[in-house]
């Protein structure tokens, strides 16, 4: 076989192109598309050592890990576990010993795999409603108190937390809110009901969502009252709704 210097360089390179590569300890080929595709996933998920972490959840929000290498607050995870694929951002890092996460729930589904993404696709978005809010049940607030519509325009996402906060508390009981995307429910609290938006000025985050809490591009985002405060007197609520894209 001549030397590897003696060959011509290759002009631009075509997505049927074949080089040589060595897997477990044989020589073989892959195309260039083979190639970009493992080399792009791989920019944006990185695999955790399956030695790092314990399959079985600590909890429904830790997982124990015996490494936290790579983990740091607010990066996206994503996890092979037994009931699907799950979506989560860290929440917290205790150094070699655990990480919580905010997402859908963990139970004891075992986790097979590990991928780290890239802070860049965590998202935020701010959704704010004047006046009272929480006079009625309904499906549609943004529409009825700020005759407003919102449609996703990015590509598909994975909703992964909802935070509420009023400026006005209700003076009797708190209404309770959840997130509806093509009129489906998202968040898990309370058997579906959603957050319970309590005393002013203090954030109200969901404890789970769906595990199928996805919006796709041209999808229709809302916020739903599913409980009215008890004096309907809670006023100025701004919603923060947190996504990981794929």
């Amino acid at each position: 076989m001549p030397q590897f210097g003696s060959y011509p360089p290759a002009a631009s390179l075509e997505q049927s192109d074949t080089v040589l590569a060595l897997q477990q300890g044989a020589v073989k080929q892959a195309t260039v598309q083979q190639i970009q595709a493992a080399v792009s996933d791989a920019s944006r998920w990185i695999f955790i050592p399956t030695g790092n972490f314990t399959s079985v959840p600590l909890s429904d929000t830790e997982i124990s890990m015996s490494d936290t290498s790579g983990m740091a607050k607010g990066l996206p995870l994503r996890l092979a576990t037994t009931a699907g694929t799950k979506y989560v951002i860290v929440n917290a890092v205790e150094t070699d010993a655990k990480i919580t996460v905010t997402g859908p729930l963990l139970g004891t589904d075992g986790i097979s795999t590990i991928s780290v993404g890239k802070p860049e696709q965590v998202s935020d978005m701010n959704l704010f409603v004047a006046g009272a809010y929480g006079t009625d049940i309904t499906q549609s607030l943004m529409v009825d108190k700020m005759e407003t519509y919102y449609r996703w325009r990015a590509s598909k996402a994975h909703v992964v937390e909802a935070s509420f906060i009023n400026h006005t508390a209700d003076g009797t009981s708190p209404p309770k809110l959840n997130v509806l995307v093509n009129g489906t429910r998202l968040i898990t609290d309370d058997g579906g009901n959603g957050v319970e938006v309590s005393s002013a000025g203090v954030w109200n985050t969901s404890a789970g969502v769906e595990i199928n809490a996805v919006i796709d591009r041209n999808d229709s985002l809302e916020l739903e009252v599913t409980q009215a405060g008890g004096d309907g007197d809670a006023r100025e609520l701004t919603a923060t709704l947190t996504f990981v894209l794929d």
